[in-house]
């Protein structure tokens, strides 16, 4: 289905990972978009998702840990969730912070 809508836009599979590959993060983002249910729920393992997006486990867990830090996806050990877009971005949020 990813494929189909990449396609209708004029973007080939090999040109978006490419376009992405030097930002794991948004991979990860689409992944667990693309890939979740209604609610937004991932069930994918670990090592399938670094076997898909070719991720060692060293990058899957810093750019899980980032998503995460930012409240773009929850995370409970087995599952995933993508969750709503803060209302400002997780840049400006840390500045107020401090």
């Amino acid at each position: 289905m990813a494929v189909l809508a990449l396609s209708r836009i004029g973007l080939s599979l090999e040109a978006f990972w490419r376009a992405f590959e030097a930002e794991r993060n948004y991979c990860c983002t689409c992944f667990w978009s693309w890939l979740s249910d209604r609610n937004g729920v991932s069930f994918y393992s670990y090592d399938t998702i670094c076997t898909l997006l070719q991720l060692s486990l060293d990058e899957y867990i810093a750019s899980r840990n980032s998503l995460i830090k930012k409240d773009l996806i929850a995370f409970d050990g087995i599952l995933f969730q993508v969750l709503s877009l803060p209302q400002k971005q997780p840049d400006q949020q840390e500045r107020e912070v401090r």
